[in-house]
C-alpha cells in the first residue's frame, strides 16, 4: 500500500503538468478579426496593421490607375503602384471598385462574377511594365501590440484575369514571419468561383508579421484576385478576488469565440481538483463576461483554470489565474 503523502503528491504534479500546458497556450488579449478588404484604404499606405508593398517598399497611390490607358479606362480605380506610366506600372494593388469588378468579365460556365466589389485584385509585375527587381508584390501584415495569441488566417487565390482577354498562369504564397505556411499555382484557368482556399492556424505575438505574396510564374503578369482574414480564434480573461468574511470567491469571466465550443472550469486548492462548470458556447462576438461566485473556506493560494475546446482545434484558448484565500 503507498505512503498516505504518495497520492497527494503525485496528485499536486498532475496538477501542476495540466496548469503548465494550459497556460502555454496564450489567450489573445481581444478577441479581433483583420480583414484586407474590410481594413483597406485608399489614402493611406501602411494603413494600421497593412501594409501594401513591392518587396519591402509600401507603394505610392496611384488615384486613376488604368494601366497606362490598357484596362480599366473610365473606371477611376485607386491602386497602389509605382506609377500609371507604360512600362512603369507594375505591381497594382486594388480594392475592385463595380467598375472594375465588371471590366474583369464573368465565368461563362455557371454566369457568377470572375470578381465583385470589394475583392483585392493584384496585377503582379513583370519585366515589361515594371521592374522585378524590387521584388513581388505583396501584402504585410503586422500584428499590433495587445492582440497576442492563436489566430486563423485565411482566404483564397483565383484568375481574376482569366475572362479579360487573356490567360497568364500565376503564383502565390503565404509566408508568417518569413516562413512559407502556404502556396499554390494558378493554371490562369482558375475562376473566382473555384477560388484556390487556404486556412493556417498559428500563434502570434505582437510584432509577428503574415505576408502573402503574388507573383508570375510566366513570363508575363497579370491580374489576381484574393482576400484574407486574419481571425482570433478565441479570448479568455479571466479575474479572481475573495472575500475572507463571507468565504466567497468571486471570478469575473470574459469569454468570446467565433465558433462553437466547450467552456470548461476548474478550481485547484490543497492537491484538490474541482470542476466548477462545464457548457457548451455557440459562437460568441462579441465577446460576453460573466461572474460566478463559488463558497470556499480559506485555502491558501488557489487557482482556477479555464478552457475553450472544440472537436478539431483541441484547446483552442486558456486562462489561469491565481488568489491568496488566507491560512486555511
Amino acid at each position: 500500500m503507498a505512503k498516505p503523502g504518495l497520492f497527494h503528491f503525485v496528485s499536486a504534479r498532475i496538477i501542476v503538468a495540466l496548469f503548465g500546458l494550459a497556460t502555454a497556450i496564450a489567450a489573445p488579449a481581444q478577441s479581433r478579426t483583420f480583414s484586407l478588404s474590410g481594413d483597406w484604404s485608399n489614402s493611406t499606405n501602411p494603413n494600421g496593421p497593412w501594409s501594401y508593398n513591392q518587396g519591402s517598399t509600401p507603394l505610392p497611390l496611384v488615384t486613376d490607375w488604368n494601366a497606362a490607358g490598357t484596362a480599366f479606362v473610365g473606371c477611376n480605380q485607386p491602386a497602389w503602384a509605382p506609377s500609371n506610366i507604360a512600362g512603369k506600372f507594375l505591381p497594382a494593388l486594388m480594392k475592385a471598385n463595380s467598375c472594375t469588378a465588371k471590366d474583369l468579365g464573368n465565368d461563362p460556365n455557371n454566369g457568377k462574377a470572375n470578381a465583385v466589389p470589394g475583392d483585392i485584385v493584384v496585377h503582379t509585375v513583370d519585366g515589361y511594365n515594371g521592374n522585378p527587381a524590387n521584388g513581388v508584390a505583396n501584402f504585410l501584415f503586422t500584428l499590433p501590440a495587445g492582440d497576442d495569441g492563436w489566430y486563423q488566417i485565411s482566404g483564397f487565390v483565383w484568375d481574376a484575369g482569366l475572362y479579360y482577354g487573356t490567360s497568364r498562369p500565376q503564383a502565390w504564397a503565404l509566408l508568417v514571419n518569413g516562413v512559407q505556411k502556404a502556396s499554390g499555382s494558378l493554371s490562369g484557368s482558375v475562376s473566382r468561383s473555384k477560388a484556390q482556399p487556404f486556412s493556417v492556424f498559428v500563434e502570434l505575438k505582437a510584432g509577428d508579421q503574415v505576408e502573402l505574396q503574388l507573383f508570375k510564374s510566366s513570363s508575363a503578369g497579370f491580374f489576381v484576385g484574393t482576400n484574407l482574414n486574419i481571425a482570433s480564434v478565441c479570448l479568455l480573461k479571466d479575474t479572481l478576488s475573495y472575500n475572507a468574511t463571507s468565504g466567497i470567491l468571486t471570478m469575473n469571466l470574459t469569454v468570446g469565440t467565433p465558433v462553437a465550443a466547450t467552456w470548461n472550469g476548474w478550481l485547484t486548492y490543497q492537491n484538490k481538483l474541482v470542476s466548477l462548470w462545464s457548457q457548451g458556447l455557440p459562437l460568441t462576438e462579441p465577446p460576453v463576461t460573466k461572474t460566478i461566485t463559488h463558497a470556499l473556506a480559506k485555502s491558501g493560494t488557489v487557482g482556477v483554470l479555464s478552457t475553450l475546446t472544440t472537436p478539431t482545434g483541441g484547446i483552442t484558448c486558456s486562462s489561469w489565474q491565481v488568489v491568496n484565500t488566507g491560512t486555511p
